[in-house]
């Protein structure tokens, strides 16, 4: 727990603040997948990822239990995107920052976003020899 905790650089998050940002992550994109389903071209709002790990002191927090948050939202989220019929993956939100983005382009960027993630996490531990 206390490796997990530990950042790689000032202003850099540790693993355990990379699982917390991942929950968010989960939280905020199944609003938003929720948004874009059932109300089609709703605005969704932006946030600030960095003050919501700061703010809720990720590197604190028990990194199996986060890593058990992230797998059940995840699940709900996947159940419910692949339980409508595929059409309405075309249904979006419009993003504070980012414009209009469908339910099936928030899929793609929140693969990519697992992806690179993963790759932090393999560099903070190649970077301490876990």
């Amino acid at each position: 727990r206390k490796q997990l905790s530990k950042t790689p650089a000032r202003g850099r998050w540790s693993i355990a603040g990379i699982l917390g940002h991942l929950v968010d992550t989960e939280i905020v994109y199944g609003y938003r997948y929720r948004m874009a389903l059932a109300q089609s071209g709703m605005p969704i709002q932006g946030y600030d990822q960095a003050v919501w790990t700061a703010a809720f002191a990720y590197r604190t927090r028990d990194p199996k239990r986060m890593l058990r948050q992230i797998c059940l939202l995840r699940e709900l989220n996947l159940d419910l995107v692949t339980g409508v019929p595929r059409s309405w993956w075309k249904r979006y939100g419009m993003h504070s920052e980012r414009g209009k983005e469908t339910v099936r382009r928030t899929l793609e960027l929140i693969a990519g976003h697992d992806l690179n993630h993963l790759d932090q996490i393999k560099a903070i531990r190649k970077k301490y020899g876990w």
